[in-house]
């Protein structure tokens, strides 16, 4: 019984009969069955040769595939947004993480112009942003606002490079509303305390480590000197002889942190030399740029 599976011999054999243009003859000499030997010997090899090449191309696809995958997932899983926009602002490729700054289903935002959710006061600087990349082929940074939730801004950093093609362009996109609304808290705070140290009634100055003095009107009322006259003068310029050492301290315990803050008399020496005795209620601080300052409240 015939089996319906052809041997290895016999595919072999017909290989060695493509390679020598037809049906091989019938084993006759022995010279022609040597022949025939060698030609199967040379096709076993070049089978086993393809078998290895085949398996280190199914290798190296394995491997492809697997870095794929990890460049899709850095790609959709990245807490930074990715964004392909077209020469006319169309989204045309995002990943996860842009979808969400831009409040909807990535599969709802493809072909949508990103500046649709780009906040009205921002629109400009964004189309001159993305002129700049296309025309000048520069890579830009700006920040702006997105329009994508009423109640509270989406601040965000863009970064934009043009693509290979020059049809093309890639945009990073960090949310940084946090940072910007805490930038924004400190910049109100410091506005208030400044409003608060300016016009207060009561005389206030910060001094700082170098003994350098900052004043309120209420301050230079007190001891007749002008804000210009200040920024001249060290503390210890303005304090009576006796009362330095002390003064200095006190001063070192709050900056080395013993106490909070201390409250004591003091004699201050008015511009035209007299004495001026106040009550003053010293504490420490540390303002926005992190240098240590001391603020005084004085009372006459």
């Amino acid at each position: 019984m015939n089996n319906a599976n052809p041997s290895k011999a016999e595919i072999l054999r017909k290989h060695a009969e493509k390679l020598l243009g037809g049906k091989l003859p019938d084993p006759g000499p022995s010279s022609h069955q040597d022949e025939i030997k060698i030609i199967l010997g040379e096709l076993e090899k070049h089978q086993v040769e393809l078998e290895q090449q085949n398996q280190e191309l199914m290798l190296a696809k394995e491997q492809a595939t697997a870095e794929a995958n990890k460049f899709t997932d850095f790609f959709d899983f990245a807490p930074t947004g990715f964004f392909t926009l077209s020469i006319k602002g169309e989204i045309l490729e995002l990943n996860l993480a842009g979808a969400k700054m831009l409040g909807q289903e990535r599969s709802k935002l493809n072909n949508n112009l990103f500046h649709a959710y780009v906040s009205e006061e921002s629109q400009i600087v964004f189309h001159l942003f993305l002129a700049k990349i296309f025309e000048e082929n520069l890579c830009e940074t700006i920040q702006i606002t997105l329009g994508v939730n009423s109640d509270l801004p989406t601040y965000v950093n863009l970064t934009g490079k043009i693509a290979g093609n020059a049809e093309l362009c890639y945009i990073t996109a960090t949310d940084v509303t946090d940072n910007k609304l805490a930038e924004l808290a400190i910049k109100e705070s410091a506005e208030k305390f400044q409003i608060f140290f300016e016009k207060s009634a009561v005389g206030k100055s910060v001094t700082t480590m170098d003994g350098s003095l900052q004043t309120n009107d209420a301050f230079c009322q007190i001891l007749g000197y002008s804000r210009e006259e200040f920024k001249h003068l060290k503390w210890w310029d303005i304090t009576h002889p006796d009362d330095i050492s002390i003064n200095q301290k006190i001063l070192d315990s709050i900056i080395a942190g013993e106490k909070e803050s201390e409250r004591w008399e003091k004699r201050y020496i008015h511009q035209d030399g007299s004495i001026v005795w106040v009550d003053i209620n010293t504490a420490h601080s540390s303002g926005q740029s992190g240098k240590t300052a001391i603020f005084h409240h004085l009372h006459r």
